[in-house]
């Protein structure tokens, strides 16, 4: 996750002017670098833009956690923080500044202090954690993971990307949910997609801590505004 104004979050699709835009290259836990580069955008953060094209469902890029925790976060109790330090301390050099480079959109408690507000996160490691993770469906333990590549890609409700993590082989793949093209911005989806507009933004907001103000948020809450104002006058004239 990209974080708001300087990271990302929710963007809208953007055009990647190649004249004006110089790629930042970050490391990866992988045997090979991801098939899209991420340059800042003015006023939007940071965007991570597709080097080819895709299909419908074809396979864009597969990648294996660079730690994970046995549990699902928030992390409440003292030896989850404690197991998240430990294993963030575990990684090698070049493995803990990639994790260090991710995102962190929560504010950190005070070191020794419980936190402040209700959704702090009680160490840097675990707001990353909180930000970045993905969950590890099918493991025997409920888990969540650290896959830093996939975790850059910035929110939208209209996604045109779509990720699945296979157990067996410990790989969380990314899929072109719809034709992408050379120059697209790729989108995940932080939230449940189902959702009403008012849900997904109350949950971004909680959960990842920025308002989304995507096409598709954008354009339902114009038609909520419709209806809303359509019954309003009708009340006026009865």
């Amino acid at each position: 996750m990209f974080k708001p104004s300087t990271q990302g979050g929710c963007m809208r699709q953007t055009a990647w002017d190649k004249s004006k835009s110089a790629p930042l290259y970050f490391s990866y836990n992988n045997d090979r670098k991801p098939p899209w580069t991420t340059v800042a955008v003015t006023n939007r953060g940071l965007a991570s833009f597709a080097l080819t094209s895709y299909n419908e469902n074809e396979e864009i890029f597969r990648e294996k956690h660079i730690c994970y925790v046995p549990f699902h976060w928030p992390f409440k109790k003292k030896h989850e923080v404690d197991t998240v330090e430990a294993t963030v301390n575990k990684l090698s050099e070049i493995n803990k500044k990639v994790f260090f480079d991710s995102a962190n959109a929560y504010d950190v408690a005070a070191p020794g202090c419980r936190s402040r507000k209700k959704h702090d996160a009680p160490t840097l490691a675990c707001g990353i954690f909180y930000t970045n993770s993905f969950d590890m469906v099918g493991e025997k333990q409920a888990s969540c993971g650290i896959f830093p590549a996939i975790a850059r890609l910035n929110h939208s409700c209209r996604p045109n990307t779509r990720q699945e993590y296979f157990s067996e082989s410990g790989e969380l793949v990314l899929y072109a949910s719809r034709r992408i093209s050379e120059g697209d911005q790729l989108f995940d989806s932080y939230t449940d997609l189902d959702s009403t507009v008012k849900v997904r933004k109350k949950e971004l907001e909680r959960w990842f801590r920025f308002v989304c103000d995507c096409d598709r948020c954008e354009e339902e809450e114009e038609d909520i505004d419709k209806i809303e104002d359509k019954f309003g006058r009708c009340k006026l004239a009865a």
